[in-house]
């Protein structure tokens, strides 16, 4: 299947990162953390049903935040309405940042490993890394960032930790994209598929 690019959404010049996990992973939390402003969550899954779009401020510069749906994988429908890849689409990415459970990853990278797999930057954030932790699981970042071909951050969004990081290092790669469809050329540490104007998907 082969999307066609759509036109950005007006408004707004600054790059727009989505971010994207299965349910009750944190990920609204994390949001809040990012934005400096929370939002009421509870501790089960589904709980964000709507898009939310804040704008964020980075060591690498701002961006628009969209928190999307829980969703257990691309094509299901977290709200009841369409698959969310449809979804995703609307929101215009330039980059996404995938969370997951550190403490179950096997879980969680098949979202991330489909993510990437659409042509974008994406960032993983292995959230609950204070559980993992307590649980005795270790999270080797670097192995496995090298893995994914993605960069890799560890998280705890109740406390912030590693937030700051993971949301400069994303908003980065959207800016560099942004960047690069604008006629800048392409950075030699960025894998070239990300700048492509045609987003390809084998869903």
């Amino acid at each position: 299947m082969k999307w066609r690019r759509a036109t950005p959404p007006r408004h707004t010049d600054l790059p727009v990162v989505a971010l994207v996990g299965r349910p009750n992973v944190g990920k609204s939390t994390l949001f809040g953390v990012a934005t400096g402003r929370f939002v009421e969550t509870v501790n089960a899954p589904g709980t964000t049903v709507v898009t939310e779009r804040r704008p964020i401020h980075t060591s690498e510069g701002d961006a628009i935040l969209v928190d999307l749906p829980g969703t257990l994988s691309l094509l299901d429908s977290p709200a009841g309405g369409e698959q969310f890849w449809r979804d995703l689409i609307e929101v215009h990415p330039d980059a996404i940042m995938v969370v997951g459970d550190a403490g179950d990853l096997a879980r969680h990278l098949p979202m991330a490993l489909a993510c990437r797999d659409l042509g974008l930057p994406v960032v993983f954030v292995a959230n609950l890394a204070d559980e993992a932790a307590a649980r005795g699981v270790e999270v080797d970042a670097g192995r496995l960032s090298q893995l994914l071909a993605a960069p890799v951050h560890l998280t705890v969004g109740r406390t912030g930790s590693g937030v700051a990081e993971a949301t400069a290092r994303v908003v980065g790669l959207a800016r560099q994209r942004r960047a690069f469809l604008a006629g800048a050329p392409p950075r030699g540490t960025v894998p070239v598929r990300v700048y492509g104007p045609q987003l390809e998907s084998r869903l």
